[in-house]
């Protein structure tokens, strides 16, 4: 690889081909989970349910993992010079799933582990960040594509992704 290139295409932590291949290799110890240790067991009380170790790892091959490695390729994409949207759009969107994580991950340590009902929690901080952080990335990206021209109707130009942000919570 010449100087030129290297210089166009600087070497990154992750590798396009390793972020793929790991996150197949993922996928299969995430099915394999599921379908081999996907047992019920018979409580005292007649019902049926699964164990706690089974459900702590769903709750961490499914969706822990998945944010904490989406907030990672953010990060991984947040200095990119290339990026149409701007710095600080994926910089907020990067927050926004490394929130989730942490949320995920204190929400399933006090329902699973310490079972009790999550009903305001530490986890809460965090889901809250997730809509600051959303809007906040919704109205840079509509404030950083402005010199894109724009063949849409105006209602399509970022005032959609604003109503999207609203409708989901916010």
């Amino acid at each position: 690889m010449s100087s030129a290139d290297t210089k166009l295409h600087p070497k990154t932590m992750f590798s396009t081909q390793g972020i793929v291949l790991a996150r197949l290799g993922w996928n299969i110890l995430a099915l394999l989970h599921f379908l081999l240790l996907n047992v019920r067991i018979l409580c005292s009380s007649g019902i049926e349910k699964y164990r706690n170790w089974y459900v702590l790892g769903i709750s961490i091959f499914n969706k822990a993992i998945a944010y904490l490695g989406a907030g990672v390729l953010c990060l991984r994409n947040w200095p990119s010079s290339q990026i149409v949207s701007g710095y600080s759009v994926w910089l907020a969107i990067s927050i926004v799933m490394l929130s989730y994580f942490l949320g995920k991950i204190f929400f399933g340590y006090t329902e699973i582990v310490l079972k009790e009902e999550p009903i305001i929690s530490l986890d809460d901080v965090f889901f809250v960040l997730i809509y600051l952080f959303l809007g906040m990335s919704i109205m840079w990206f509509k404030y950083a594509t402005n010199w894109i021209p724009n063949y849409l109707p105006n209602y399509q130009n970022g005032e959609i992704l604003e109503v999207l942000w609203v409708w989901s919570g916010f």
